[in-house]
């Protein structure tokens, strides 16, 4: 799912403004939480996976990590499916150290997958 700005997630309560970042296995957008008005990142796998035989088991290692609390640095605030897709919305978590919790928010391919290993394309 390629999101574009103007795009609504979960029924209006994120609005992307956005593309932050994009790699081979993984999209990060600039999005606003709507109601509490507050800005927010937003990571997905990217859509070109869904071409791979392994998109299925990448989806749910993606769900997997954060519900293991797996995703180094962060604190997820939010993580959900649409459309098929797997997002979660991050923050740093402010007793990591200051490295990890800049790959936490920006480099979205950190969630125990391997997904940038070309083993999975």
């Amino acid at each position: 799912m390629i999101l574009t700005a103007g795009a609504k997630l979960q029924n209006g309560k994120y609005l992307i403004q956005s593309l932050l970042h994009q790699t081979d296995a993984s999209i990060s957008y600039r999005a606003m939480h709507t109601s509490l008005n507050h800005p927010v990142v937003i990571h997905t796998l990217n859509p070109s996976l869904q071409q791979s035989p392994r998109f299925d088991l990448l989806r749910q290692q993606f769900l997997a990590t954060v519900k293991q609390g797996q995703l180094k640095g962060a604190i997820v605030r939010d993580c959900f499916e649409e459309n098929n897709f797997a997002l979660r919305c991050p923050r740093a978590n402010p007793n990591a150290h200051q490295d990890d919790r800049l790959d936490a928010v920006f480099d979205t391919c950190r969630f125990g997958c391997a997904c940038d290993n070309r083993q999975f394309y």
